[in-house]
């Protein structure tokens, strides 16, 4: 049996969905990169470009090829739910983002031209899904893209059983 508990936080203007995904017994559900690959191809994500980053897990972009964190899609595969739930509240979280991009602003030498000029919190949407984050970066509004990554989330939500 299944437990799965839902979160949605509206903050600076972008939508955060956080999934947290268990059985009964309160274990939590684990994800594969197969099966991330797998659910993400379905919506339309695909083909993608996997890399295994010991020991933290794989990461997987698309477009394939595209340089991170700044495209239309990254899913980073954690070895535990509880290492996600680290990366999600510490990189990925509303607030996390904030400061990060505070910080690059205020020193552009910071991260080496990692952050797009005219970047808006509101173009880039994060989630976490088990003991997957995963980040999508819209800058032009694309109704086809946030539909997609709607589409993600919840294909991923339900390979996390």
């Amino acid at each position: 049996m299944q437990r799965v508990g839902l979160l949605i936080v509206a903050s600076l203007g972008m939508l955060m969905v956080v999934v947290a995904c268990g059985d009964v017994r309160g274990r939590p559900s684990m994800l594969t990169t197969k099966q991330v690959v797998a659910s993400l191809g379905r919506v339309g994500f695909a083909p993608v470009t996997v890399s295994h980053v010991a020991p933290s897990g794989d990461t997987i972009t698309f477009p394939s090829g595209t340089p991170k964190p700044f495209t239309a899609l990254v899913a980073v595969r954690m070895p535990t739910v509880a290492a996600a739930t680290r990366a999600y509240a510490t990189g990925y979280s509303p607030s996390a983002l904030k400061v990060q991009i505070a910080q690059a602003r205020r020193d552009p030498t910071l991260y080496a031209g990692a952050v797009p000029r005219g970047l808006k919190l509101s173009q880039l949407h994060t989630a976490r899904v088990c003991n997957v984050v995963l980040s999508s970066y819209n800058p032009g509004n694309d109704t086809t893209l946030s539909d997609r990554w709607g589409r993600a989330l919840q294909a991923l939500r339900g390979s996390c059983k």
